[in-house]
C-alpha cells in the first residue's frame, strides 16, 4: 500500500521496492501511463482453475517470436505444465434471486458431504464455488477435467439446478479473482450468514470498505480443518452418487475412501 503526497519533494515521495531498487510513485505512474495500465477499466481479473508447474516459460517481447510462442502454447503446449486442477462451479442468471436459490442447493450438498469449498459473488450475475485441487483426487488432466465436467452436469440435471453454467468446463476455464472489481461490484467471498441473506448492496465497494475487514480475511474456505485424505474420501462419496467414477480411475488405490 502506498499513498501519493501532492507536491512532495523527491526525498519524501513514497517508494515501491523491488529487488533492492527504489522507484518513486511518479516514476511508477509514468510506467503505468506509458502502458495505458488504467485505460482498461472494463477489463476483469481472472485466475486459471488449472494449476501450473513452475517455472513456466516466458514469451519474447519480439512480436513475431511471441506470436509463434503463443500459438504453440494455445495449441496444447500449456498441458506440459499441468500440475493439478480446481473444481469450479459457476452460477449464472439474469436474475440474482434465481441464481442465489440454485446456489443454495449446491451449498447444502457440499455441506452435507463436508467438502472443503469457498464461495463468492461472481461480480456480475451469480456465484462461484471453488474446491481447490488439494482436496481432490490426483488424476491426470485427461481424467480430472472430464470427470468434473460430467459431475457438474449430472448435479445440475439430477438435483434440478438449472442455473449452473455447464456451457464452458474445460482445462482452460478461468474464474474471477476474489476481491476484484467487476462492473461496480466486488467479487466478495461470502460467509454463511452473508450468503444466506445475500443482497447486492453488500458487494458494493463502499459497503465492503465500510463493513468488511478484508485484511487476513482470505477466501473463507469451509471444512479446511479436514485432513486431505478425509476430504478426498468425502469427494468420492459425493461423486459416486452422481456418476460412474470407475470410468476415470486407473487403479483401485485411486479410489481410496469409496466403499464398494
Amino acid at each position: 500500500m502506498c499513498y501519493i503526497e501532492k507536491d512532495a519533494p523527491p526525498h519524501r515521495q513514497p517508494k515501491v521496492m523491488r529487488c533492492g531498487q527504489g522507484f518513486t510513485v511518479d516514476l511508477l505512474k509514468s510506467h503505468f501511463d506509458a502502458f495505458r495500465f488504467f485505460d482498461f477499466s472494463g477489463y476483469n481479473m481472472y485466475y486459471s482453475l488449472m494449476n501450473f508447474k513452475t517455472p513456466m516459460p516466458t514469451f519474447s517481447f519480439a512480436p513475431p517470436e511471441r506470436k509463434e510462442q503463443y500459438a504453440k502454447w494455445t495449441d496444447g503446449g500449456y498441458k506440459e505444465y499441468f500440475k493439478s486442477y480446481d473444481w469450479g462451479v459457476d452460477f449464472d442468471s439474469k436474475s440474482i434471486p434465481e441464481a442465489h436459490q440454485d446456489a443454495q442447493k449446491l451449498k447444502i450438498l457440499f455441506d452435507q458431504y463436508r467438502l472443503p469449498y469457498s464461495l463468492k459473488f461472481s461480480g456480475s450475475k451469480g456465484f462461484h464455488f471453488r474446491v481447490v485441487a488439494h482436496w481432490l483426487p490426483e488424476l491426470p488432466l485427461d481424467k480430472i477435467v472430464p470427470m468434473l465436467n460430467e459431475l457438474t452436469y449430472k448435479i445440475k440435471m439430477i438435483d434440478n439446478i438449472p442455473h449452473i453454467d455447464s456451457s464452458i468446463i474445460d482445462d482452460r476455464r478461468v474464474f474471477k479473482i476474489d476481491y476484484s472489481f467487476d462492473r461496480g461490484k466486488i467479487c466478495l467471498p461470502l460467509t454463511d450468514e452473508q450468503f444466506e441473506h445475500f443482497d447486492l448492496k453488500m458487494v458494493e465497494p463502499a459497503q465492503v470498505l465500510h463493513s468488511v475487514q478484508i485484511k487476513n480475511r482470505g477466501v473463507l474456505e469451509r471444512f479446511s480443518s479436514l485432513s486431505q485424505e478425509q476430504a478426498v474420501a468425502n469427494f468420492w462419496k459425493l461423486a459416486k452418487n452422481f456418476i460412474n467414477v470407475s470410468r476415470y480411475i486407473d487403479t483401485p488405490k485411486k479410489m481410496k475412501g469409496v466403499k464398494k
